[in-house]
């Protein structure tokens, strides 16, 4: 099961980080910038994304130029920070993952007392 967990929390790489800067920047108005510069904008997204695997980077992206952003009326673009932000957001699936599997591997079968306890009425 934990070998789940290393496939989910592959972090991107650099080509997909700065894949995924342009899909979001590539929505807004954009001047023509030097090679100098799309390098260190490039280096900004890289280093507030690094260790974030790629498909949570995809949804925040997602998120951001989707319908149930509430920024979305002021259309500004977003930061590094706002996509970072929204991306470890995205991470709760992971780390839900994460307790289940801790709670599996500590347990595997040999629950605590409370959940025999006869006194609780779990609804069907």
């Amino acid at each position: 099961m934990a070998q789940i967990l290393i496939v989910v929390k592959q972090p991107a790489t650099t080509a997909e980080i700065s894949t995924q800067a342009v899909l979001v920047l590539h929505q807004y108005y954009v001047a023509a910038l030097s090679d100098d510069m799309q390098a260190a904008t490039a280096r900004l997204w890289v280093t507030e994304l690094r260790g974030y695997p790629n498909w949570a980077i995809e949804r925040a992206v997602q998120f951001w130029i989707g319908r149930e952003n509430p920024e979305k009326r002021r259309r500004r673009k977003p930061l590094p920070g706002d996509i970072g932000e929204q991306t470890e957001a995205q991470m709760w699936r992971v780390r839900s993952l994460e307790r289940h599997i801790g709670w599996w591997e500590k347990y595997r079968g040999d629950y605590p007392a409370f959940f025999n306890d006869k006194r609780v009425d779990i609804p069907n």
